[in-house]
């Protein structure tokens, strides 16, 4: 079941999430929106994730700045 998620503002501004926004040529929100997305969750506001898709490694790293910012367990995913 898809639940939807508020981004804390912070985690906008995040090293990580900005240096990974940049290498898609996109923004931080667009980037956390497919993020969500891809781990099977709406971004709230329901605005569609943008064209690309985050390898693994990048799903894990923005899974544990989430985890962290958001002070819950890891989310896991739908991906394969």
């Amino acid at each position: 079941m898809d639940q939807t998620v508020v981004i804390p503002a912070a985690l906008y501004d995040d090293e990580a999430v900005c240096f990974l926004a940049d290498r898609y040529h996109t923004s931080t929100r667009q980037l956390l929106n497919r993020y969500l997305y891809q781990a099977g969750m709406v971004p709230a506001g329901g605005e569609p994730p943008a064209a690309f898709r985050l390898e693994a490694n990048e799903m894990e790293i923005l899974r544990g700045l989430a985890e962290k910012a958001l002070g819950t367990k890891p989310l896991e995913t739908n991906e394969a």
